[in-house]
C-alpha cells in the first residue's frame, strides 16, 4: 500500500510542518514494512504459543492450589473476603489445613457467619484463641467463618472434603432454630461449592450426591447461574482461578475496588488484621442508636412466634408444616455420615435489645428454639443453644459479641467437644 501524500492540495505549511510531514511519512512506511513482514510469517508459532502458555498456566493453577495458602492467619478479614473481590477456592481452603493441621489432632473447624468468626474482638481476644487454649495441643482450631455465611457455606464445604483427611473432626457452626441453609451454600458462597463439586472434591454417595447433582442440573438451565456453573467446570480442568487468587494474595491483585483506590495492585497478604480501640465505644453507640434498637426489638419478637401459630383459644402452639419442612431442608444440608460430626450453635441475641419482651414473647422464644434443637438433633446433628447466662455487656450490638461473650462461648463448646471427642477415644 503506497504511503498517503500529506499535503495533497501543496498548501502552504507553517514552519517546522515539513520536518513533521517528513516524520509521519518515515512512520507509515515502517509501519507498512512491519504489517508486510508479519503477514509472511507462519501462524503456527503463535497458536503453539498460546497452547503452551495455556497448559502452562493449567498446570501452576493446579501446583498452586496443593499449597498453603495464607500467611498469619488467624480469621478470614475483610479484604480477604468475596465482598472484596477475593474469591478463596475450595481447594486453597482444603491445602491450607492440610499444609498447618497434623492428621493426628483433632480438627475444629469453625464455620458460619461474622457472630463465630470474632467481629467485636479484637485478633488477640478472638474466642477461636480461647477455644484452642481451652482444648489444649491435643486439638487444632481452624476459624473459616466469614460474614453473611450459613452453615453449609464457605467453611461447610472444607468441612466436608477435610473430614475425609482427618479421622478426628468436628465442624463448629453458628445457626439457626428456625432456618435451614442451602446445599450449595446460598447466593454469596456457592461459588465455592460449586468449584468443590466440579473438582471432584465432595461426597457423592447418594441420597445427598443425588439432591446435588438435580441442583447442578436445575441451577444449569437457569439465566442467573448458568455461567457460574459454565466457569467452574472449565475450572476443573484449568484451575484457573487458584492460580488468579494466588497470584492475587502472593504477588498483585488485577481487580478495582473502592477499598483499593489508592493501592489497586497491592497483594492482598500485606493487609492484616488491625485492632479497634473503640470497642467499648460501639457497644454505647449501637445501645444510644434509638432506630437500630427500635429495628432488633421489632425483629426480636417476629422471631419469637417463628413457627408457631394461636389456637382458637389463643395458646401458642407448633405450626407442623414449618417444622417440618424445616426437618426436610436441614436434613438435606450434609451428607447423613457427617451430620454426628457437626456441632451446630444456636445463637442467642443479646438480652438489651429484648426489654419490650412480653413473658409470653419470653415462653415462645424458648419454645423455638427447643423445637429447633430437637429437630436437628433428631437429624442427626449434635447442637449446643448458648445464651442463658448471657449480660448485655457480653454484646458490642444486637448479635456479635465482645471479648466477654467470647469466652463464655468458648467455654460452652470447649466443654461440648471435650464431651464427645476426648484424646484417649
Amino acid at each position: 500500500m503506497p504511503t498517503p501524500d500529506l499535503n495533497p492540495a501543496g498548501l502552504d505549511l507553517p514552519p517546522g510542518a515539513g520536518r513533521a510531514t517528513r516524520a509521519w511519512r518515515w512512520l507509515g512506511e515502517r509501519t507498512e514494512t512491519f504489517r508486510s513482514g508479519l503477514a509472511t510469517l507462519p501462524a503456527w508459532p503463535l497458536l503453539a504459543g498460546i497452547v503452551i502458555g495455556f497448559i502452562a498456566c493449567s498446570v501452576a493453577g493446579r501446583v498452586v492450589s496443593r499449597e498453603k495458602m495464607f500467611r498469619n492467619f488467624s480469621r478470614f478479614i475483610e479484604p480477604i473476603q468475596p465482598q472484596t473481590l477475593f474469591y478463596p477456592t475450595a481447594s486453597e481452603l482444603v491445602s491450607y489445613v492440610d499444609h498447618k493441621i497434623p492428621r493426628d489432632k483433632i480438627l475444629v473447624l469453625v464455620g458460619g457467619a461474622s457472630y463465630f468468626r470474632g467481629t467485636g474482638q479484637n485478633n488477640g481476644e478472638l474466642w477461636t484463641r480461647e477455644l484452642q487454649r481451652l482444648l489444649g495441643s491435643d486439638y487444632a482450631v481452624v476459624n473459616f467463618a466469614i460474614d453473611q455465611a450459613g452453615v453449609t457455606s464457605f467453611a461447610g464445604v472444607a468441612f466436608q472434603i477435610l473430614a475425609r483427611h482427618y479421622p478426628k473432626m468436628i465442624y463448629v457452626s453458628s445457626g439457626s432454630p428456625v432456618a435451614s441453609d442451602a446445599i450449595d451454600g446460598g447466593d454469596v458462597y456457592r461459588y465455592v461449592f460449586w468449584d468443590a463439586y466440579y473438582k471432584g472434591l465432595l461426597p457423592s454417595s447418594s441420597p445427598w450426591g443425588d439432591q446435588a447433582r438435580r441442583l447442578a442440573q436445575q441451577q444449569r438451565r437457569a439465566a442467573d447461574t448458568q455461567e457460574l456453573h459454565l466457569g467452574k467446570w472449565a475450572d476443573s480442568l484449568t484451575y484457573s482461578c487458584d492460580l488468579w487468587t494466588f497470584i492475587g494474595y502472593y504477588g498483585f491483585f488485577t481487580v478495582w475496588s473502592n477499598r483499593t483506590v489508592y493501592s489497586p495492585f497491592r497483594a492482598w497478604r500485606y493487609y492484616q488484621d488491625a485492632d479497634d480501640p473503640n470497642m467499648v465505644q460501639r457497644q454505647q453507640d449501637t445501645r444510644h442508636n434509638l432506630e437500630y434498637g427500635r429495628i432488633m426489638e421489632e425483629r426480636g419478637r417476629g422471631f419469637c412466634s417463628s413457627g408457631l401459630n394461636q389456637d382458637p383459644t389463643g395458646k401458642w402452639v407448633p405450626d407442623q408444616a414449618t417444622w417440618d419442612r424445616f426437618a426436610k431442608y436441614s436434613g438435606d444440608m450434609f451428607p447423613d455420615a457427617l451430620k454426628p460430626k457437626c456441632l451446630i450453635v444456636l445463637v442467642r441475641g443479646n438480652p438489651y435489645f429484648m426489654q419490650t419482651f412480653t413473658a409470653q414473647d419470653r415462653q415462645n422464644l424458648e419454645t423455638v428454639y427447643r423445637l429447633g434443637q430437637d429437630a436437628l438433633e433428631h437429624l442427626g446433628f449434635q447442637v449446643l443453644t448458648m445464651g442463658h447466662d448471657y449480660t448485655a455487656d457480653d454484646f458490642v450490638d444486637a448479635g456479635h459479641f465482645m471479648p466477654s461473650g467470647g469466652r463464655k462461648l468458648a467455654k460452652e463448646v470447649a466443654v461440648h467437644i471435650q464431651g464427645v471427642f476426648s484424646p484417649s477415644r
